[in-house]
């Protein structure tokens, strides 16, 4: 309904975000009700149910298409190379951003003495709630045991396998039946993007709750303290933004401005939500509808771009891994660097499946090697993530959109216009 659409307008958005803020400044005590926190807690609990059977299906119907067309092989690897290259990247952006901007070197007495409360508040608490794991428990628990546990317990890496297995036997299955199949999976992916559409009608409702109770929660003493970090982070986030529009621009020749419009909803639900997964449908319809890719590989490579490349994590730990070493004057060399550059795309790796909150703990993998106070490192983010995640989280979507570009085939119907095009310009 017409009527409803102002809704999911920008003001209509930004001013429920704006309007959580500044209940969360001055109205800390009803923000921070239990009730305030479980009605947004509700509203992000029902974006990942729809989300969930979206990712599955689109990845079942869209690798099995891409079998039955007979580029799968060609496909998957572009996809594994674009993949590796663009973390690789990140993590590098990364600790030559801390390397240059320096936020842990000559910090303020102010700012140390915070520093020292957040590390004795962390051993005080004995890091209650972190979980750590190491690579061989990430890929031991990579296989699911039952399928449909994977999905209502929401183990993205489990359900990313299991779907990638079906639609690659699905593939190899050519008949009546494996078509219908396939179409079944589509309308599946359809309906609960439908959902999903109707569910963003009560965005800024939810954001209302959603950022009062974030803002109530958080320590300005702890962002004054972290303030060099959390601007360098942000400078790598618009870098990394930035270096995305330039590949769009480049590959498919759809301006930055252009590119914001398109995106706009996308990159809003995720600096709002602080969740890539929740963005994906949207990043979806942007980039069949509007950048004119081709359905079956967009509907690939994103959802695989969403679940495994996690870019920001890749970025955070590579900037807070040399923030570290500032702080406690550990000098690193160039083999340093080149070691934290891959470590922090391994952490990050092995983050898959985790709520951003928890896969922190994956730091211990590289902060323990390198002789960093990991203890320091992961109550240092746990403080301060709040304040990182929107703006990282937007730059993960505009990479996601990026790489899905760089990897997605083109729609039969631009190859057509541009063969058109080409023609009358010859012609002429």
């Amino acid at each position: 309904m017409p009527s409803l659409k102002i809704l999911r307008s920008t003001p209509a958005i930004f001013g429920g975000a704006i309007g959580g803020i500044l209940l969360g400044i001055f109205a800390p005590e009803f923000a921070l009700h239990p009730i305030v926190g479980k009605l947004g807690e509700l509203y992000l609990n029902f974006l990942r149910m729809c989300v969930l059977p979206i990712i599955a299906a689109s990845l079942m119907a869209s690798l099995a298409k891409v079998f039955f067309a007979g580029y799968a092989g060609k496909f998957l690897t572009r996809t594994v190379v674009t993949f590796v290259v663009a973390l690789v990247a990140v993590s590098a952006l990364g600790v030559l951003i801390a390397a240059i901007g320096r936020p842990g070197a000559n910090l303020s007495g102010d700012a140390r003495s915070t520093f020292g409360k957040l590390l004795v508040d962390s051993i005080v608490s004995t890091n209650d709630g972190q979980v750590t794991r190491s690579l061989q428990d990430v890929l031991l628990g990579t296989i699911p045991s039952n399928p449909f546990e994977a999905l209502s317990s929401a183990n993205t890496l489990q359900i990313v396998f299991f779907s990638l297995t079906f639609g690659i036997v699905l593939g190899t299955i050519r008949g009546a039946v494996s078509d219908d199949l396939v179409k079944l999976l589509e309308l599946i992916t359809k309906i609960f993007e439908r959902a999903m559409s109707a569910a963003l009608l009560t965005l800024p409702f939810a954001l209302l709750v959603i950022m009062a109770s974030q803002t109530a929660q958080l320590s300005m003493d702890v962002v004054a303290a972290m303030a060099k970090l959390i601007a360098l982070l942000y400078v790598g986030a618009l870098l990394i933004i930035i270096g995305s529009m330039a590949v769009i621009h480049m590959r498919i020749g759809v301006s930055p401005l252009r590119q914001l419009q398109i995106l706009k909803e996308s990159l809003i639900v995720a600096f709002t939500t602080r969740s890539s997964i929740s963005a994906m449908p949207s990043v979806l319809r942007a980039m069949s509808d509007e950048f004119r890719l081709d359905r079956d590989s967009v509907h690939l490579v994103i959802p695989l771009a969403v679940l495994l490349c996690k870019y920001s994590m890749t970025l955070t730990f590579a900037v807070t891994l040399v923030f570290i070493s500032q702080v406690y004057f550990i000098s690193l060399g160039p083999i340093d660097y080149v070691v934290i550059v891959l470590a922090a795309v391994l952490a990050s790796v092995a983050t898959v499946g985790m709520p951003g909150l928890v896969g922190i703990g994956m730091l211990s993998l590289v902060a323990e090697p390198l002789g960093l106070p990991f203890s320091a490192i992961s109550i240092l983010i746990l403080a301060t993530f709040p304040i990182i995640d929107p703006g990282i989280t937007v730059a993960n979507v505009y990479l996601n959109a990026a790489t899905g570009v760089l990897v997605a085939e083109r729609s039969e119907a631009e190859e057509i216009e541009e063969a058109v095009a080409t023609s009358e310009v010859a012609t002429a």
